[in-house]
């Protein structure tokens, strides 16, 4: 189970480096989300949040700090659960505020805050 968390770890911070080195490009992406915000998209959103939870609560008690993982996954476990029982149009503002209220700049700052999670993460599956 550890290998799968490591994964996981690894996978935030290759997401947080990218918009770290490159935030225009995952600005472009997320306003293409905006034109085609739909159910099948909130749910795909708000299902993979609650699979990472998931995995972060099943897998806690296999790291080497399981309250810090198993908190992290109930987070993410809550926040996916919100994201499903949120309305479209709600899924929607959100959106449009995140990319109203995101920079380049803004971007960077949650790619580093996105990479040291994601290395907690993998160090505390070690």
């Amino acid at each position: 189970m550890n290998i799968v968390i490591i994964g996981l770890g690894l996978l935030i911070v290759g997401l947080s480096f990218w918009g770290l080195v490159a935030p225009q490009s995952v600005l472009n992406l997320v306003s293409s989300f905006e034109r085609t915000a739909s159910t099948k998209l909130r749910i795909t959103a708000a299902l993979v949040r609650v699979i990472f939870g998931l995995i972060l609560i099943f897998g806690a008690p296999y790291t080497g700090y399981p309250s810090p993982v198993a908190t992290l996954g109930w987070i993410i476990l809550l926040i996916g659960l919100v994201l499903l029982f949120i309305s479209n149009s709600a899924f929607e503002r959100m959106l449009a505020f995140a990319l109203e209220w995101l920079s380049p700049g803004k971007l960077r700052i949650g790619g580093i805050a996105g990479a040291v999670l994601g290395g907690l993460i993998v160090f505390w599956s070690l």
